[in-house]
């Protein structure tokens, strides 16, 4: 080698020479390994002078001791190397856009067609750079320095750890921004609280704590990372929202984990707690559909019926009947449902104000997207990132509606305009765009209704 000019270089087969295995004395440690060196004779020798600076071959050797395959470029591994161009888009799509091989394998294919991609490769690549980008020990206290800087710039902003005394575990983690915070002291009287799982490769519980805003939206008010669902942790998370806010919800849903139920009596008493309709009927079905077989819808029909009697008495009546119509689920339905009746009885909760919700399932779409973005592989700085910026996602979305509701409109003369234009002028100064087309359709609706007066009214109380 001459500077950086090479003046003699030898081409070998890549099936040239033999394979040198490294023995192990212990047989328990050998593997049946294969080699594709065959001594293949082909070789060629090249000089470059510095007399002439003409490339010659001073020899040849043009002879295989194997057959030659024309999908060299597909199987040799130095052209099956992933470009650097490449690298940088899987690097991309894996760090900010969270995806996996199977979503990035179809992207690769359309954008370099002329190069061919193999998914082990892909999944090697993918891999790396998941590793690398992984915090590992330190992600914990990542975490929470990012979530303190935030306080520190925004001394609204609630950061509240929980740590073990003796070894400075994080067990628990809490936090609020300012607009959240906002909004929790705005929209209070309808809370929905839940947890999920597989968020992040610690396998810590998420919680995540939403409200129905003025635009009939659900809005996450507050998330906390927690080790377990046991009562000491939601007592934990219900004092340290309160003692921040000073706020007790007029109403909170959340299904029929007895840890959480407790805590909130302890926490809220004179809060009104409401029991998820969805997981009572998941729980219907886990319980009793063995021990009804095919009368299990039937029972469930009834079940529901019972369920949105408008009184009382009428509820108690038709309780009693599928009692003793399906005797084999009296136990569970007097010992797990009827103690907890003003829960989830339409009798006791149609008078509450409950912006329309009988479920946790706003919250379940809420934890559906957090899914869509986060799995059990992600680090807790991602799964905070990622919360955040969904946060941020909905304010955007909410001040854009602002500006698009703001902008002026005429429309045809409507059923409201004509028979309630007082009421409707009343409700246009304080109702937001979406609750004011409810109140309408409702007036438009009641133009639709046929009415009887009805004297003796008293007698259709009477259960019989």
């Amino acid at each position: 080698m001459d500077g950086e000019v090479l003046r003699r270089v030898t081409y070998e087969c890549t099936r040239s020479g033999s394979h040198n295995p490294q023995v192990s004395s212990d047989p328990t440690k050998r593997r049946n390994a294969t080699s594709q060196r065959t001594q293949c004779p082909w070789k060629i020798n090249v000089t470059c002078p510095k007399t002439s600076n003409i490339v010659k071959i001073n020899s040849f050797l043009d002879d295989h001791n194997h057959t030659l395959t024309s999908q060299i470029q597909e199987m040799a591994p130095r052209f099956r190397k992933l470009t650097p161009e490449m690298l940088s888009d899987i690097k991309k799509y894996v760090i900010q856009g969270r995806m996996d091989s199977g979503s990035i394998y179809p992207l690769l294919v359309h954008d370099y067609p002329n190069h061919t991609i193999f998914k082990k490769d892909l999944y090697n690549a993918v891999y790396q750079f998941r590793l690398k980008n992984n915090p590992g020990d330190l992600d914990a206290s990542q975490m929470l320095q990012m979530l303190l800087n935030q306080k520190e710039l925004d001394p609204l902003w609630i950061v509240k750890p929980r740590l073990e005394p003796s070894s400075r575990k994080l067990n628990h983690l809490l936090w609020m921004s300012p607009q959240q915070r906002s909004l929790y002291e705005n929209f209070h009287d309808v809370v929905i609280l839940d947890t999920t799982s597989n968020t992040n490769r610690f396998r810590m519980m998420l919680c995540v704590i939403v409200v129905i805003d003025n635009h009939f939206k659900t809005r996450i008010v507050a998330s906390a990372i927690i080790e377990d669902e046991t009562l000491d942790t939601f007592r934990w998370i219900l004092i340290t929202i309160f003692e921040e806010t000073g706020i007790n919800p007029g109403v909170i849903f959340t299904d029929s984990d007895p840890s959480m139920i407790s805590a909130i009596k302890e926490i809220h008493p004179n809060t009104n707690h409401l029991l998820c309709i969805f997981h009572i009927d998941l729980n219907l079905r886990k319980k009793l559909k063995s021990k009804l077989g095919v009368h299990f819808e039937e029972f469930r029909h009834k079940f529901y019926a019972c369920r949105n009697s408008l009184c009382k008495e009428l509820f108690e009546s038709r309780w009693m009947q599928l009692i003793d119509q399906y005797p084999e689920s009296a136990k569970y339905m007097s010992d797990t449902l009827y103690v907890n009746k003003e829960s989830w009885g339409i009798p006791w909760i149609r008078n509450q104000f409950t912006a329309g919700a009988q479920s946790t399932q706003r919250i379940e779409s809420i934890n559906k997207q957090i899914h869509d973005r986060v799995d059990r592989s992600t680090s807790l700085c991602d799964l905070v990132t990622n919360i955040n910026d969904y946060v941020k996602c909905e304010e955007h979305f909410e001040n854009f509606e602002m500006l698009r509701n703001a902008l002026p409109t005429v429309g045809l003369p409507m059923l409201h305009n004509r028979f309630f234009g007082q009421a409707d002028d009343i409700n246009s100064r304080y109702l937001t765009p979406i609750m004011l087309g409810k109140q309408r359709m409702q007036m438009n609706q009641s133009v639709c209704y046929d009415s009887n007066h009805i004297i003796d009214w008293q007698q259709l109380l009477v259960v019989s």
